[in-house]
């Protein structure tokens, strides 16, 4: 079947609820498409959470896309078991100074592309990574995360994934999670220096290289 979720305005107040658009797409008929869009949401524990971990066959065609959720107190948005996937131009901002949280959760997510996302303040990771990943793309990152939360791995992570576009703060490689030959990200610019580095080489966490001399 088909679920469209759409121009829905949820504003809580804090603690109010756990979460702002929650789908449970555990049923045993193909889920043809899941598309949640233009939603706003105020001060949930999780944003939006997509799950199928009992679907058969797996959920595909999910599209979660052009979505505000701001006074995030866990995770913006959760996609977990699904093909076929868009999460793209979604604005997330977390209002915790303590304790965990996170931008977008993906776990088991294979032909994915992630675009255009905007994650603010997230104390945890902006991007966590978990279960097993294929053919899934990171492009056009946009965060304020320090060094070392842009992305990290859950316990059981496992695939590949590649990332474009995304600046790299503190100048140093990516240490954790598997990445594809011709990713590439944006790194401090000093001189001399390199404008970005690029992985050259598939593994974990691949080999990386400075691209775009600065003398």
């Amino acid at each position: 079947g088909n679920s469209i979720l759409r121009y829905n305005d949820a504003n809580g107040t804090t603690g109010q609820y756990a979460y702002g658009i929650y789908v449970d797409a555990n049923i045993d008929k193909p889920i043809e498409v899941v598309s949640i869009h233009n939603n706003t949401i105020l001060s949930p524990l999780f944003g939006v959470y997509f799950e199928a971990y009992d679907s058969t066959p797996i959920a595909q065609n999910l599209h979660i896309t052009d979505n505000i959720v701001t006074d995030i107190r866990s995770t913006g948005i959760v996609a977990a078991i699904a093909t076929l996937v868009s999460i793209s131009r979604n604005h997330l901002v977390s209002n915790i100074t303590v304790g965990t949280s996170t931008g977008i959760s993906l776990s088991s997510i294979t032909n994915g592309i992630v675009k255009d996302n905007t994650t603010r303040d997230f104390l945890t990771t902006h991007y966590k990574l978990d279960g097993t990943m294929g053919d899934v793309v990171l492009d056009s990152c946009d965060h304020n995360a320090p060094f070392g939360k842009v992305v990290t791995v859950g316990g059981s992570y496992a695939g590949s994934q590649k990332i474009v576009n995304t600046f790299w703060p503190g100048g140093g490689n990516p240490t954790v999670g598997t990445w594809v030959q011709g990713s590439y990200v944006l790194t401090t610019v000093t001189s001399p220096g390199y404008i970005g580095i690029a992985c050259s080489a598939t593994g974990t966490p691949g080999t990386w290289t400075g691209y775009g001399a600065v003398i």
